[in-house]
């Protein structure tokens, strides 16, 4: 998760990375998996994504957790609750 800019190696850190490259005029292969802990979670615990240019100058293989230290996230049941609350 990046709420509030707290994550800065979020998912939208890396796909930044991709658009630059694709703006530039790069292909990219490009795969993204979610993580569940359990078939019955309704939340994923975090992504995987994969990514890799045809120049091979940009490569990217990554877990990226579904987790904030100011959320409690309950995946099974989908809910999430502010710690600060």
């Amino acid at each position: 998760m990046n709420f509030c800019g707290r994550n800065r190696f979020s998912q939208w850190y890396f796909e930044k990375k991709i658009k630059r490259k694709l703006e530039n005029g790069g292909t990219i292969f490009y795969e993204s998996e979610l993580i569940y802990k359990s078939a019955d979670d309704k939340i994923p615990l975090g992504i995987h994504i994969q990514s890799l240019s045809d120049d091979c100058e940009l490569e990217i293989n990554v877990f990226i957790p579904n987790i904030d230290t100011l959320l409690k996230i309950d995946y099974r049941e989908g809910k999430i609750y502010n710690m600060l609350d």
